[in-house]
């Protein structure tokens, strides 16, 4: 089964991470598809 997150916010927007820190800490929960 995929583990897929199509919403979530960057520092660009409203959210606390960067994209990059988005991007690793996906990876980390085992997520293969992100969409910022």
């Amino acid at each position: 089964m995929l583990n897929i997150d199509l919403h979530c916010h960057s520092t660009i927007s409203d959210g606390l991470l960067t994209p990059t820190q988005l991007v690793e800490h996906a990876a980390r929960r085992g997520v293969s598809v992100l969409a910022l």
